[in-house]
This record gives C-alpha cells, sequence and structure tokens, in this order.
C-alpha cells in the first residue's frame, strides 16, 4: 500500500467552498457566521441529484456511480417534492442480512437479478431535512441529533421542495481551518475493525451491518494494511458488468462468495497520528475520500473520518462560546 497523498488541485466544490471561506475570514473565525440564520445555504450544492419513485434499485446504483454519491433524494418527477432518501447503507442492508434483506431472499427466494429491479421504494428511508432559513450551526446539530453524514435543504414542512443537500464533506471544507493545531491521535478511532484478505463480500458486508461502518481496512496475514472497502467500493462493484459474470444461477449467494480482493481499493490515503487535523482535512479534499488509515510501524492505529473532523469542529465551537 502506497500513501497516495498527492498535489492535485481541489475540484470545483472544494475550491468554491475555500474561496467562501476567505472571504468571509473573520466571521468563520469568531463564529458570528455560523450563527448567523440561512446561513446554511451559502454552503449547500442546489445541483441535487434525485431520483424518481419509479427508479429500480439497480438504477439509483447505476446512478450513485455515475455521480459517485453515496446517497440520493427520492422525489415526485416534476415537483421536485421530497419523498425519502436512499443511500449506499441501504444498499449494503439489501445485499446483506438486514431487514431489506428480505426482498432478496423471501420475496425473491434468492433471485439477486429479479430482486435489483424492485422500485427504489422498496428500501428508501425517510429523509432528514432543514429549512432554508436555517444556520450553519442548526445544521450540525440536525446531523448529531440524526446520526446522518447529509442533510436536504427543503422549503418548508409541509411541501418539502427540495432547494440544496449539504455533506459533512461541505462542512470540512468550509471550517477545517478551524481544527488545526489538534492532532489526529486526539480525534481519531482507535478500536478499528478489519478483515482479512481471504474475507468475501459476503464478511465485509456483515462486518458493516454489524458496526455501522462505512468502511472496513483489509490487512494481509501479517496484519499489514493491503486495501480497503467503503460502501462506495461495493456500489462501484455492483454497478460493474464484472459482478453479472459471477453470477450462476442468479442467486445472491453467487454475488456474496467473491473475494474481498476482486474488488478493493488497493491504493489508500493514510497518515500518521502525530499529524495536524487540518493536514487530515486537506488530504481528504485532495483525495476526494472520506477517511484516511492512521498507520504506525507499518501498522493500523486507527482510521480517522469526515464525521471525526466535524465533532472536532463542533467541539471547538462549543469551546468558544
Amino acid at each position: 500500500m502506497k500513501n497516495v497523498a498527492r498535489d492535485s488541485r481541489l475540484d470545483d466544490r472544494a475550491r468554491y467552498n475555500v474561496l467562501k471561506m476567505d472571504d468571509i475570514g473573520e466571521k468563520i473565525t469568531s463564529g458570528r457566521f455560523i450563527k448567523r440564520q440561512g446561513s446554511i445555504t451559502l454552503i449547500a450544492n442546489r445541483n441535487v441529484v434525485t431520483i424518481p419513485p419509479t427508479m429500480t434499485i439497480k438504477g439509483a446504483i447505476d446512478t450513485m456511480n455515475k455521480y459517485r454519491f453515496r446517497r440520493l433524494p427520492i422525489c415526485e418527477p416534476g415537483k421536485n417534492r421530497l419523498l425519502g432518501i436512499i443511500t449506499s447503507k441501504d444498499i449494503i442492508n439489501f445485499l446483506g442480512g438486514g431487514e431489506k434483506a428480505r426482498i432478496i431472499t423471501v420475496k425473491h427466494k434468492g433471485n439477486f437479478l429479479s430482486s435489483i429491479n424492485e422500485p427504489v421504494t422498496e428500501i428508501m428511508e425517510p429523509a432528514v431535512y432543514v429549512f432554508e432559513d436555517s444556520s450553519i450551526k442548526e445544521g450540525i446539530e440536525t446531523m448529531f441529533k440524526n446520526r446522518v453524514d447529509y442533510l436536504l435543504i427543503v422549503n418548508d414542512d409541509e411541501e418539502r421542495i427540495v432547494k440544496g443537500i449539504i455533506s459533512e464533506r461541505d462542512f470540512v471544507e468550509l471550517l477545517y481551518e478551524k481544527i488545526t493545531g489538534k492532532k489526529v491521535n486526539d480525534f481519531m478511532s482507535k478500536k478499528v475493525i478489519v478483515a482479512n484478505i481471504n474475507s468475501t463480500l459476503k464478511d465485509i458486508i456483515l462486518l458493516m451491518i454489524r458496526k455501522g461502518f462505512r468502511r472496513v481496512p483489509i490487512v494481509d496475514d501479517n496484519d499489514s494494511p493491503i486495501g480497503i472497502v467503503t460502501t462506495r467500493t461495493i456500489i462501484n462493484f455492483i454497478s460493474s458488468n464484472k459482478i453479472f459474470s459471477k453470477l450462476i444461477n442468479n442467486q445472491l449467494e453467487d454475488v456474496l462468495d467473491i473475494p474481498v480482493k476482486e474488488f478493493m481499493r488497493k491504493e489508500v490515503p493514510f497518515i500518521s497520528e502525530d499529524k495536524d487535523l487540518g493536514f487530515a482535512a486537506k488530504m481528504m479534499i485532495e483525495n476526494k475520500t472520506g477517511g484516511l488509515l492512521v498507520i504506525k510501524d507499518g501498522k493500523i492505529s486507527g482510521i480517522i473520518t469526515e464525521h471525526d473532523l466535524l465533532r472536532a469542529i463542533w467541539r471547538d465551537m462549543n469551546e468558544a462560546r
């Protein structure tokens, strides 16, 4: 495994948010911008990709893969009225033994091909949203309260017309300078659940469901890190034509028995635990990833994610009161 941190330019979205941060300068530092009503709309993405309730689960997977999204709002066609949301976690639950997997195992008697052509409404969840006059502070509070990594912005509670979307990454891109001076070791998760290179897709999915993780590091027989599997990795693999070559009887088990080495991501960005938290945030932004492995003496000593960074930002905001 090699460190893939690089000097690549930020994408347009990240560059926009950094410019906004520079523009407001002192307001970010003092917290006045964070508390101002309606400030959440300044960092929200207004170009929201939505899908209709008639789209199939496979169609939703392909759309996630196309746009590199982990979530898709489901809206009434033409009206953009919010009905629900589907996330990569819902897809994992559908595949791997969660309650949504009953659609495959019971309704379709294990037939993977027929089950993924069910409408997306079969596995969608209620969406978490705030209003256009919400502040950044209110947005972060709502995320933590509902244990989600996104927020939809709607016009009101009755019409629920989608006006924008914001993720943990958007908050981190805007506010990461507030956590400069803190160390990765103080905010990383130190109890890391890993999987061996000999694992299968089923093993990984069961770990994700039982532990509530979006990413699982892969190690060799010496416990050295050699890759990672994320929910997005699995989404991309299902969306590709490669998975269909594994189907023998169109059964779910044909898919779940695929070895992890066939779909894991081999180049994983990593960081040392003594690095600055702001530097970790910039690494995530530049590598377009939601997490970094923390390595010490060639072994995994922790993992730091966008959620950990947002937690650090939130703590800093509360201490500054």
